[in-house]
């Protein structure tokens, strides 16, 4: 029975393939894959950033392992442009990867990202940002780990027999992607910040089948988010968040609230928590010392998929490490949750 389940998702990713791409519920620990404009968004001189999903643990392979693995690792510096006024430039180079069902519907890129932050005023307490990113993208869904109905018998599913599957199923495909983003950020106040930001995925809506389907093309994936940080004191701080993405017919909702605590003046101690729309109710709890973020968060399954589940959802772990932060005040930071 874990087979057909198994395959029942694998056959609705290989034939609508403008389903929506990964996600992240720790969206603010992994900037390169929510927005481009993000790229060298920080307060230092390098980023290094890490993110492991496990989904489902109740849906598993042949061999009790859980089936559905994301994972993304991303590095994004700052350019030195000392001649440019108020203004700066950011590299950056993401990759991800994602394993989905017993079938391994796999997905692998690597994306370059550039991003032009431009201060509208003297003090760098306001600043627009531009990105773009592009890059590779390989798919492939491992046919022989899959079960057809050619291969249904009296007694059960034979794999000996033929599956009946022609043209490209089984070998993996390659493509081009591009995406675009925006982003302001502000400092009105000494003890607010708050940034918006808009980003748009698949900007070429690149051709993807795995069965030889020439018109099937990618669905451009919209990408809103929202965050800001109040500090009540010196030590406790709010950090309300909100994340909407739009991909052909399929919509996610995001939002919540964390708080931090600073114990010291190099640790913290921070704990939020977050809702995905008819879906999960997410806990986060996390560290921040020195350079370094971490965060530990888990989805607690809502959906209707939880008769599966038994309501277990999905273990993250996320941590970013920034070299060169120092303790100025800017807008040019990042204003998620700071996990």
């Amino acid at each position: 029975m874990k087979k057909v389940i198994c395959y029942l998702f694998v056959v609705f990713f290989a034939s609508n393939l403008d389903a929506q791409d990964i996600h992240f519920s720790q969206y603010f620990m992994s900037p390169l894959t929510l927005n481009p404009a993000l790229t060298a968004s920080f307060n230092g001189k390098y980023r290094v950033a890490a993110n492991y999903r496990n989904q489902w643990w109740k849906i598993t392979d042949n061999f009790g392992t859980p089936t559905f693995h994301t994972y993304s690792g991303s590095f994004d510096m700052v350019i030195p442009t000392g001649a440019w006024d108020n203004s700066r430039v950011g590299i950056g180079l993401t990759v991800f990867g994602d394993r989905a069902g017993n079938g391994a519907l796999t997905t692998n890129s690597a994306m370059l990202s550039i991003a032009y932050h431009r201060a509208v005023d003297r003090f760098g307490k306001h600043v627009l940002s531009l990105g773009l990113q592009g890059g590779i993208v390989s798919k492939r869904v491992f046919i022989n780990d899959l079960v057809f109905e050619s291969q249904l018998e009296d007694l059960g599913f034979n794999t000996n027999l033929p599956n009946g599957e022609v043209g490209n199923a089984g070998k993996p495909i390659i493509y081009p992607d591009f995406n675009l983003g925006a982003l302001w950020r502000s400092m009105p106040a000494d003890r607010f910040r708050y940034s918006i930001g808009f980003s748009l995925f698949h900007v070429a809506r690149p051709k993807e089948s795995l069965l030889n389907n020439a018109d099937n093309r990618l669905a451009p994936r919209y990408v809103a988010h929202a965050s800001a940080e109040f500090d009540v004191s010196d030590y406790f701080t709010i950090t309300p968040s909100f994340l909407f993405m739009y991909q052909a017919a399929a919509q996610e909702y995001v939002g919540g609230i964390g708080i931090k605590y600073a114990l010291t003046d190099e640790f913290k101690v921070t704990a939020g928590a977050y809702y995905r729309y008819n879906d999960a109710a997410i806990p986060v709890i996390g560290i921040k010392w020195k350079g370094l973020q971490a965060g530990v968060s888990y989805d607690v399954n809502i959906s209707g998929l939880r008769a599966a589940t038994k309501t277990q959802g999905s273990l993250e772990v996320s941590a970013i490490y920034i070299f060169g932060e120092d303790d100025r005040r800017r807008a040019d930071e990042n204003y998620c949750p700071s996990f």
